[in-house]
């Protein structure tokens, strides 16, 4: 293959992904879509664990390359992703507020659950994500974090089969140790290749 993908590309990818997730969610708002546009409805969880697969990818990528790599790791990761969902989330409570689906009071107690804006549940799942990859990764080296994080995202998925029944939550995140494993052994994959 000829080396690992750089920082750019596997950006790309991901908001190539989360670009086809939201036509995904706005395909299910529209009446009337032509038959062609319809497979889109099909495709979120392979997309969405192309996403976590990306993520891991990079994330261990960074991991290998620079030295001092989880230095500041929460605070950049975290603020980047909690910033925009207090902005949707404003704006979610207004147009919800606005359109009388909530009353004020409601609406502002419901805005930090999982079930309020159902589409933005990934939201809450990359932040536990990340709170985890820095967990085990910032105590452990590197093969044996790796084990660690495959393990907890394992039990996560067992245990959430068990008390949600909404797959969304777990079914694609198995991508995001996938990408870590890929990103820890790529050179030995694409020596098969």
């Amino acid at each position: 293959m000829g080396g690992r993908l750089d920082r750019t590309t596997t950006n790309c990818c991901k908001g190539i992904a989360a670009i086809i997730i939201m036509l995904h969610h706005i395909s299910f708002r529209l009446s009337n879509l032509p038959v062609y546009v319809k497979p889109i409805w099909y495709i979120a969880f392979p997309i969405v664990g192309f996403f976590f697969f990306m993520s891991g990818y990079g994330l261990t990528c960074g991991l290998l390359q620079k030295r001092n790599y989880l230095q500041g790791f929460l605070s950049k990761r975290l603020l980047n992703i909690i910033a925009p969902y207090v902005i949707v989330a404003i704006v979610w409570i207004g147009l919800e507020i606005i359109g009388g689906g909530q009353t004020p009071t409601r609406a502002i107690a419901e805005v930090f659950t999982i079930r309020y804006i159902q589409p933005l549940w990934f939201i809450w799942v990359i932040i536990a994500v990340y709170i985890v990859f820095y967990a085990v990764f910032n105590h452990t080296e590197i093969n044996v974090g790796a084990y660690w994080f495959a393990v907890i995202t394992i039990a996560y998925i067992l245990i959430s089969a068990f008390v949600n029944p909404r797959d969304e939550m777990y079914a694609s995140i198995i991508g995001m140790p996938l990408g870590i494993l890929w990103a820890m052994y790529e050179r030995k994959i694409d020596s098969y290749f």
